[in-house]
């Protein structure tokens, strides 16, 4: 149930590839303001973060548009920092092996 009932959702669609464009299923990916504060309350996930799934996708929805950054992290790669819209977008995130 969104906060706002007559907000009109938006949501933060999404997609990890490894370094071949090959889809990454696993991986967490993790929402915060603008500020660097987590994000909270998505309907889907309450926490803010989510897995990508075989595909190498993800979904959150919440109620109102904002910006922020998204933090994408899965164990042997480079974590990477982006920015975001949640505003019925999708964004595609490309992981980097972590370096020996």
């Amino acid at each position: 149930m969104l906060d706002h009932p007559h907000a009109t959702p938006s949501f933060f669609l999404g997609r990890v590839v490894d370094e071949r464009g090959q889809p990454f299923f696993g991986a967490t990916v993790e929402l915060f303001s603008a500020e660097g504060a987590r994000v909270h309350g998505w309907q889907r996930h309450p926490s803010n973060a989510a897995q990508t799934d075989r595909s190498g996708l993800f979904q959150f929805v919440e109620a109102a548009p904002f910006e922020g950054f998204v933090l994408v992290s899965a164990p042997g790669y480079e974590e990477l920092r982006a920015p975001f819209t949640a505003a019925f977008d999708e964004q595609t995130y490309r992981l980097a092996r972590a370096a020996k």
